[in-house]
Parts: C-alpha cells; sequence; structure tokens
C-alpha cells in the first residue's frame, strides 16, 4: 500500500530538491560588485545574478565603487635640478565593462575582496607617484606653478593610459600643493606679486592719464563750445544793431523832410500877399499914368 503513495510523495521532494539545489547555485550580485566566474566558462556578472555549480565553478567579487587615493612625492627633481614636493589626490575605479573587470581581476589577485581592494589601490598608488616622477622632470619650476592645470592633466592622460591597461580608470586627479625646501617656489611667487603690484600700478597709471586727456578734451570742447556761443550772440547783436541803423536814419529823415515841407509852405504864404502888394501897385501906376 505504501509503494502505492510513494511516487506521489516522491515527486514533490524531488521538485523541492531540485529547487533547493538550484537557490543554492544562484549568486546575487549587489549594484557597486562584479562576479566574475570561473571554471566550465568565464563570464561576469553585474547588477543581477547568475548559476554558479559548485565544484566545478567558483566567483569572485570585484569591487566596482571609487577608490580615493593621495599620493605625495617628495624631492622630485625638475628639469632645472630644482627638489619639488608635489601633494595630489585622486580618485580610481575598475572600469565597469567585462572586458576591463576580467582584465583587472586578473592584475589583482588576492583572497578576498578587501585585499583586492588593497592591491588595486597600492599599484595605483605606485603608478601615480612614478608617473608624477616622469613629468615632473620634464618641467620647469615655473611652468608647474604657473599651470597648474596643465599639469594636472598630462599626468591624468599618461597614468589614464597606464591603469587602464589594468582594467581600471582615473575618475578624478587634483594636484593639491606644489612646494620646495630651498625656498625657490617662494621667491617665484613673491616676484610674480610684485610683478602683478607693478603692472597693476602702471594700469592705474594709463587709466588716469587717459582720465586726465579726456578731462582736458572736454575742457576744450567746453570752452570752444563757449567761444562760439560767445561769437554767435556778437554776431546776432551785430546783425540786429545793423537792422537798427536805417530805421535810425529813415526815423531822423522825415522829421527833416517835415520841416523842409514846413518851410517850403511858409515860404508860399509869404509870396502871396507881395504878389498880391506888387499888383496893386502895378494898377495904381498905370492909373496915374493914365
Amino acid at each position: 500500500m505504501l509503494s502505492e503513495y510513494l511516487p506521489i510523495i516522491a515527486i514533490p521532494l524531488v521538485i523541492v530538491l531540485v529547487l533547493i539545489t538550484i537557490f543554492s547555485m544562484w549568486k546575487k550580485v549587489p549594484q557597486d560588485k562584479a562576479g566574475v566566474i570561473t571554471g566550465l566558462k568565464r563570464r561576469v556578472i553585474t547588477g543581477g545574478g547568475g548559476l554558479v555549480i559548485p565544484g566545478v565553478e567558483r566567483i569572485d567579487y570585484i569591487s566596482l565603487g571609487n577608490m580615493p587615493l593621495r599620493v605625495d612625492t617628495r624631492g622630485s627633481l625638475s628639469s632645472q635640478g630644482v627638489p619639488i614636493s608635489v601633494s595630489t589626490t585622486a580618485v580610481i575605479k575598475v572600469r565597469n565593462s567585462p572586458d576591463a573587470i576580467l582584465t583587472a581581476i586578473e592584475q589583482f589577485t588576492g583572497k578576498n575582496e578587501q585585499e583586492i581592494i588593497k592591491n588595486i589601490m597600492s599599484t595605483a598608488t605606485a603608478v601615480l607617484e612614478g608617473k608624477l616622477r616622469e613629468i615632473i622632470a620634464t618641467m620647469t619650476v615655473e611652468d608647474l606653478y604657473q599651470k597648474r592645470e596643465a599639469f594636472s592633466s598630462q599626468v591624468q592622460e599618461v597614468v589614464g593610459t597606464e591603469l587602464g591597461n589594468m582594467g581600471l580608470e582615473v575618475k578624478n586627479f587634483t594636484i593639491t600643493d606644489i612646494s620646495d625646501e630651498n625656498g625657490y617656489i617662494e621667491a617665484l611667487g613673491e616676484g610674480m606679486i610684485a610683478q602683478r603690484k607693478k603692472d597693476a600700478e602702471i594700469q592705474k597709471s594709463e587709466a588716469k592719464r587717459e582720465q586726465d586727456e579726456r578731462t582736458s578734451e572736454n575742457i576744450k570742447i567746453g570752452e570752444q563750445a563757449k567761444l562760439e556761443a560767445a561769437t554767435a550772440i556778437k554776431q546776432a547783436e551785430k546783425e540786429k544793431q545793423e537792422k537798427k541803423v536805417p530805421e535810425k536814419k529813415l526815423a531822423e529823415k522825415k522829421p527833416a523832410e517835415k520841416k523842409v515841407t514846413e518851410k517850403k509852405s511858409t515860404e508860399k504864404k509869404e509870396m502871396v500877399p507881395k504878389t498880391r502888394n506888387a499888383g496893386k501897385k502895378e494898377t495904381t501906376n498905370k492909373g496915374r499914368k493914365s
């Protein structure tokens, strides 16, 4: 009778065992990590999960997060032979691509993830320090001090190529300090400050000179305008006077003409009685002669 129920009991048990086995082989990988499976077939898992057959395959984890570094070089000789100390900070990480992850897991071995991270940071620090010294040796102190951005870009480019061959990438690189023990940079800085002050004084003097020239020009323009206005006023008064002269002469002429007219009129009136008297005398004389 038990044999009749055995298949019914066995089938669910087999299914459960299969599911347990599958779940035990399923490896989940967090978003900030990568899982590298080796054995039957080498493959990479990021942000998900996959099956790993126990005894046949193994999975190793490597961080995809940022790794901050501080790299200091002491006594690096510039192209002039001046010992220079440079302090820098950098952020590196494993590049998130299957090929880069496989390269990094091959380059940086370790018993666990923390040991792999430690190896990555140690190797990257050594590469950064070596490249820093190489580049410093090709530059003058003046260039290092005055062209920090160009120096930083050059280091990041060279180091990025070197670390890229190891499956890494440089996310950020910053030069925090450049110094020397002989006072070369301090003297250089003082010289630059003095030069800038001198340039500022020259610019200030030139600005004042230009302002004085503009002021003088404005004064000249103002004086010219005043002179032209005074000339215009005089010309207007002259024209006004010239207009008044004919009117005055005309006004003086009219009374004179009036006097002449009155004089003539008076003379005519005086001549009339004389004419009458002369006529009377002539008549009287004629009568006497008769």
